[in-house]
Protein backbone atom coordinates (compact mmCIF):
# COMPACT_ATOMS: atom_id res chain seq x y z
CA UNK A 1 0.00 0.00 0.00
CA UNK A 2 2.59 2.16 0.60
CA UNK A 3 3.96 2.52 -3.47
CA UNK A 4 -0.12 3.59 -4.06
CA UNK A 5 0.79 7.29 -4.35
CA UNK A 6 3.80 6.95 -6.11
CA UNK A 7 2.08 4.62 -8.75
CA UNK A 8 -0.70 7.40 -9.59
CA UNK A 9 1.97 10.37 -9.95
CA UNK A 10 3.34 8.48 -12.33
CA UNK A 11 -0.01 7.35 -13.96
CA UNK A 12 -0.30 11.01 -14.00
CA UNK A 13 2.61 12.33 -15.08
CA UNK A 14 2.40 9.57 -18.07
CA UNK A 15 -0.96 10.93 -19.29
CA UNK A 16 0.65 14.76 -19.16
CA UNK A 17 3.14 13.87 -20.88
CA UNK A 18 0.92 11.52 -23.92
CA UNK A 19 -0.45 14.99 -24.16
CA UNK A 20 2.01 17.11 -24.66
CA UNK A 21 3.36 15.07 -27.30
CA UNK A 22 -0.36 15.02 -29.11
CA UNK A 23 0.15 18.90 -28.96
CA UNK A 24 3.82 18.67 -30.16
CA UNK A 25 2.63 15.68 -33.23
CA UNK A 26 -0.20 18.44 -34.00
CA UNK A 27 2.33 21.56 -33.97
CA UNK A 28 4.59 19.53 -36.33
CA UNK A 29 1.71 18.08 -38.30
CA UNK A 30 0.36 21.75 -38.96
CA UNK A 31 3.89 22.49 -39.72
CA UNK A 32 4.16 20.51 -42.48
CA UNK A 33 1.18 21.26 -43.98
CA UNK A 34 1.74 25.37 -44.11
CA UNK A 35 5.39 24.06 -45.25
CA UNK A 36 3.79 22.09 -48.40
CA UNK A 37 1.40 24.49 -49.41
CA UNK A 38 3.47 27.56 -48.76
CA UNK A 39 5.80 25.52 -51.21
CA UNK A 40 3.21 24.89 -53.77
CA UNK A 41 2.03 28.42 -54.22
CA UNK A 42 5.64 29.59 -53.84
CA UNK A 43 6.50 26.98 -57.00
CA UNK A 44 3.92 28.18 -59.11
CA UNK A 45 4.31 31.53 -58.14
CA UNK A 46 7.68 31.13 -59.57
CA UNK A 47 5.79 29.67 -62.89
CA UNK A 48 4.11 32.50 -64.45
Amino acid sequence: MSNEPQRTQRAQRKKERKKERKKERKKEEAKKIWRSLTKKWYDSFLFY
